[in-house]
């Protein structure tokens, strides 16, 4: 099944002149936004560009795909491929910023790419691997800003107010919220030259935001896309229609974009969202509405507080632990009233059954798969089938009579 990586085999050959740019370049730039560009970019402040291709090769010099096959999302093999193609090579790199701030609990990398097609698509990079990344994630419940955020929007202002191209916004993950929040509240002069945002299963925002004339106005030029199980695409509000798109993997592990199903120059559509995801949407929605932002920082900064006490620094450490963690989230809720210690025990109870149901759902697929392949004719039965006939045995030669 076809991929991104697919898509750069066959269509990236194809300029930007004779196929316009699409959604799976809109992807494609998200993900390499997770490259460390730091030591291949101009310093800070320089306007100065490099070179796809050029970075590319500089990177290679450093490192194998062996090296950073754990790292970096996938995106070094998206790189691989994406430098050599006549589509991207010649595509230059712009203002990269790199922030990391444990104490303001912000995590944020920006890159702009100028395209030959005349337009620039500025990438703000996912959720990292560490705490602070993912818990500005949770921040997002109950601040009507995070800090990263806000520096999202600074960007635009300090590098798009007398810029003379369209430009469109992307990113994958919180990549994707990051986008929305800027184009919805860069400067006025900036919103203009905005062609599309692209959402690429992004979470959503605090009610608050949704209710701003920002948010309403920037509705018709956001493009949000979604895996069918969806998870962190259903964090929050964000009222959008999606586009919906089949994975290749299954639930949280359809977040990983090389799992999105690609046809041509589109994602293959999926005809609705998965029952697991809805429910995980429903499930979250309910609770959240039953906590008010004081609860929920209660309970963001304690299940963080408690997750870091515990040694921990990154998701992949976290993860490593499922009871610890599982043990934190118990231990966060005892932060708050038992009514509401009893509403996360219930959520949590309906997402531990969603993941039942989404397991059932794959096994059944599985088997009605196999039953489907052994019911396949194998011929027709009544067609008569000829023997061929056994050659004959090459004859020794009899012994002379004696």
């Amino acid at each position: 099944m076809a991929n991104m990586m697919d898509y750069l085999d066959w269509r990236g050959d194809l300029s930007m002149a004779k196929d316009p740019f699409n959604e799976v370049d809109n992807l494609i730039l998200a993900e390499l936004s997770y490259i460390p560009f730091n030591e291949y970019m101009p310093k800070a402040g320089s306007d100065e560009s490099v070179r796809l291709k050029d970075v590319g090769e500089a990177f290679f010099e450093d490192y194998t795909l062996e090296d950073t096959a754990d790292n970096w999302n996938k995106s070094p093999l998206v790189l691989k491929s994406a430098m050599k193609m006549n589509r991207f090579k010649k595509i230059k790199l712009r203002w990269f910023v790199d922030e990391f701030d444990q104490k303001n609990e912000q995590q944020l990398s920006i890159i702009t790419f100028e395209l030959e097609d005349g337009t620039a698509y500025v990438a703000f990079r996912g959720t990292d691997g560490t705490l602070i990344g993912w818990k500005e994630d949770f921040n997002m419940a109950y601040l009507f800003d995070t800090p990263g955020q806000k520096r999202a929007a600074e960007y635009l202002n300090e590098h798009f107010m007398n810029y003379d191209r369209p430009i469109r916004l992307g990113g994958h993950s919180k990549g994707g919220n990051f986008a929305m929040y800027a184009g919805m509240f860069c400067d006025p002069a900036v919103k203009e030259k905005i062609l599309e945002i692209y959402s690429n299963d992004g979470p959503g925002f605090h009610d608050e935001v949704m209710a701003t004339d920002f948010y309403k106005a920037a509705k018709d030029k956001i493009v949000s896309i979604i895996p069918e199980s969806s998870v962190v695409g259903m964090l929050l509000e964000n009222q959008l229609s999606h586009i919906l798109v089949k994975s290749t993997e299954d639930g949280f592990k359809q977040h990983d974009p090389l799992s999105w199903r690609v046809k041509r120059n589109k994602f293959v559509r999926a005809p609705e969202l998965s029952s697991s995801s809805a429910l995980l949407d429903t499930t979250l929605t309910q609770w959240l509405g039953t906590l008010d932002i004081k609860e929920r920082k209660i309970f963001v900064d304690s299940l963080f507080d408690t997750i870091a006490a515990s040694g921990a620094m990154t998701i992949e450490e976290m993860n490593s632990n499922p009871v610890k963690c599982y043990s934190a989230i118990i231990k966060a809720s005892t932060k708050l009233s038992k009514k509401k210690q009893k509403v996360i025990s219930d959520a949590f109870g309906k997402l531990a059954k969603a993941g039942r149901e989404v397991f059932m759902e794959n096994m059944q697929t599985k088997v009605e798969g196999i039953v489907d392949e052994i019911k396949k004719p194998r011929g027709n039965k009544e067609e008569k089938i000829e023997a061929k006939p056994k050659e004959k045995a090459e004859e020794k030669p009899k012994p002379a009579a004696t």
